[in-house]
């Protein structure tokens, strides 16, 4: 009966320890990672001309962008949507425009480039024309 038990217990514990390695396998750890998103933490209580503020903290892999108040994705590769969809008064929808794109789109299906009016640059996480203040 001894025996049983034992065998009985390294049948689990193997059972246990699979269950562990799926669950922290790269396949399991693949999360969302939008191109946008709204900042989650601590911003300043300046107002840029944009009416955003000039300063948010954002997830890890994100970075503030005042112009359009929103935390980018650092690399686009690693983007697995689009997110939160951007307004905001100093940006434009680029499909929007009477302007030229490329046919051909990059992972989030935005244009890779467009011409845009003025001094706004494209910017392709976001599909947008957005201004410039450099």
């Amino acid at each position: 009966m001894k025996r049983f038990w034992a065998a009985l217990r390294l049948f689990f514990a193997f059972v246990l320890s699979v269950q562990f390695l799926l669950m922290v396998s790269p396949v399991a750890m693949a999360q969302e990672m939008p191109a946008v998103v709204t900042p989650s933490g601590i911003c300043t209580k300046d107002i840029n001309v944009c009416s955003n503020a000039s300063r948010c903290s954002c997830p890890g892999e994100y970075e503030y962008d005042s112009t359009v108040g929103y935390c980018l994705i650092d690399d686009m590769d690693d983007a697995t949507s689009r997110g939160a969809p951007v307004r905001s008064i100093c940006s434009i929808q680029a499909q929007l425009l009477p302007t030229t794109c490329t046919d051909e789109e990059n992972n989030l299906g935005y244009p890779i480039k467009c011409l845009c009016p003025g001094t706004t640059y494209y910017n392709q996480l976001m599909g947008q024309c957005v201004v410039s203040f450099r």
